[in-house]
């Protein structure tokens, strides 16, 4: 049993459905024993478990790590961390545009600088093709662990993007992916300063990727982290290998923020990780 009402102490208890719904009928039905805020939680539980049951465990999960607080600031619809200063212009990388490059306009007015972005979807390349700032410079390419054809599933909606993991309606189209050690050596960075990532299921395996090789990690890396499986226990694993890979950026001196959003439906979570020297 999880140890405090509201926290992921135990995600290896949820990965039984059955045993989630009895937990959360056992928490409802002594509501007379919690505490005021824990009423909250476990009304709210048991109410969002009854419509969406993955969402009860990605809720948890969020309030289970930081917020933000007066050290973050807003860029475009993303955070980051002010207290990280930048003796030169910062080299940020944005991966999964789509059609909103509201972090990236933001960025170039914060920084002064460029911002490169990569994605592999035609809606994209179509979108980008449209646009006149000389600061952005897009790239009609995905980014992995390898260099490779990768095939992409789309969904009939226009307005959500195409995944090699999440599974669309609309067909699958190939592209090109590439490794970022590749794309750094082509545009000729030895590092990068800032990497948003929101690549629909591909950003925790990149980073798991990252961490086993000699890369030399961002200081703020903004990442979604999306449930690329409908299985309870599958997806109480992927919250079990973000938690890891928070362990383990926590190790390399990285603190980790969960970042606000406007809504409350979603399945998955925004981080982010910034290293303060």
């Amino acid at each position: 049993m999880p140890t405090e009402h509201g926290l992921i102490s135990d995600l290896k208890f949820y990965t039984k459905k059955k045993r989630l719904k009895r937990y959360l009928k056992g928490e409802f039905r002594r509501f007379y024993r919690l505490k005021k805020q824990q009423l909250a939680f476990a009304l709210e539980d048991y109410f969002l478990y009854k419509f969406d049951p993955f969402r009860v465990i990605a809720k948890r999960f969020e309030k289970s790590l930081p917020t933000i607080n007066e050290n973050y600031v807003k860029v475009g619809n993303y955070y980051l961390d002010s207290r990280i200063l930048y003796k030169q212009s910062p080299i940020i990388y944005s991966l999964g545009v789509l059609t909103d490059i509201s972090f990236d306009k933001a960025a170039i007015s914060r920084f002064q600088t460029n911002v490169y972005l990569f994605d592999p979807a035609p809606i994209a390349a179509e979108y980008m093709s449209k646009q006149k700032d000389i600061n952005l410079h897009f790239f009609p390419i995905g980014v992995w662990i390898k260099d490779s054809k990768m095939p992409f599933m789309y969904s009939k909606d226009r307005g959500r993007s195409p995944s090699m993991f999440i599974k669309h309606d609309g067909g699958i189209f190939e592209a090109t992916c590439k490794s970022l050690k590749t794309i750094m050596s082509e545009l000729g960075h030895n590092k990068i300063d800032i990497l948003k990532m929101d690549i629909e299921g591909a950003a925790l395996p990149l980073l798991e990727d990252l961490l086993e090789q000699e890369f030399s990690l961002p200081s703020q890396i903004v990442a979604e982290f999306e449930n690329i499986r409908p299985n309870l226990e599958e997806f109480c694993d992927f919250y079990l290998r973000v938690t890891r890979l928070i362990t383990r950026l926590n190790n390399l001196g990285y603190e980790v923020v969960n970042l606000p959003r406007d809504f409350s439906f979603y399945r998955s979570v925004e981080l982010l990780f910034s290293k303060v020297d």
